[in-house]
């Protein structure tokens, strides 16, 4: 995540949705200094602190920021994210998982279909299994704690990434960015049909798996055309 004090925004980082060029793009106007370890530590005590000295995760949540800071200090905060497709989602996911820093759990996701990850995903798993291989849905990083009400001011499509930054950068005051294309998953086959991932079993699972982004994000529970 980047928050920055100098053009007052917050970019709440989905994984697997662009995040890291979006973090390139936008580091040189966020603050830094505040990933000690002494901050670190605070992070994991229930007490408010300032914006500007809160240690924050890469994938911090909307929440987890809101009750860190409190809600009038982030309220004060324009706070944006990028979503995608939950069905592209998944299967850019999928094939991340295949290149894992742990290149024992890489070597187990890529022996895995794609039917195996999801049921991976939606199988219950114990203390010690990294939570991005477990990950949930997009609305778990910018939604309340209800379930039902976005914690951001604006959400930026994948799909649509290009223009939607572009006209962002205007609104808050930031020069022409030129994002570069960072960390790409590799495992993906070039030109592979989306739908080729998916037969009814698998649209089933991401079905429930993103059963509140398809409404919270304005997406259809149609597998789009690939």
């Amino acid at each position: 995540m980047i928050l920055s004090t100098s053009h007052n925004f917050i970019f709440v980082h989905v994984p697997k949705t662009a995040g890291t060029a979006m973090t390139a793009a936008l580091e040189p106007y966020g603050i830094s200094g505040t990933r000690t370890k002494w901050r670190r530590l605070l992070r994991r005590v229930p007490i408010q602190e300032e914006a500007t000295k809160a240690y924050f995760r890469k994938h911090e949540t909307a929440l987890d920021m809101q009750r860190k800071m409190g809600s009038v200090a982030y309220s004060g905060f324009f706070k944006f994210t990028v979503v995608r497709n939950p069905f592209d989602h998944a299967v850019s996911h999928y094939e991340y998982l295949k290149e894992f820093r742990n290149p024992k759990l890489a070597a187990q996701f890529a022996a895995m279909s794609f039917a195996d990850y999801l049921r991976w995903r939606e199988t219950r798993r114990g203390l010690f299994v990294p939570f991005f291989t477990i990950l949930p849905d997009q609305a778990h990083f910018i939604a309340d704690a209800a379930g039902t009400s976005l914690l951001v001011d604006r959400v930026l499509k994948f799909e649509t990434l290009a223009d939607d930054f572009g006209r962002l950068c205007k609104e808050l005051g930031l020069p022409d960015i030129a994002m570069e294309r960072i960390n790409p998953t590799r495992a993906k086959k070039a030109g592979r049909a989306l739908d080729s991932y998916y037969d009814e079993d698998t649209f089933a699972a991401v079905q429930r798996i993103y059963a509140r982004d398809f409404p919270l994000l304005g997406y259809s529970p149609v597998l789009p055309k690939s």
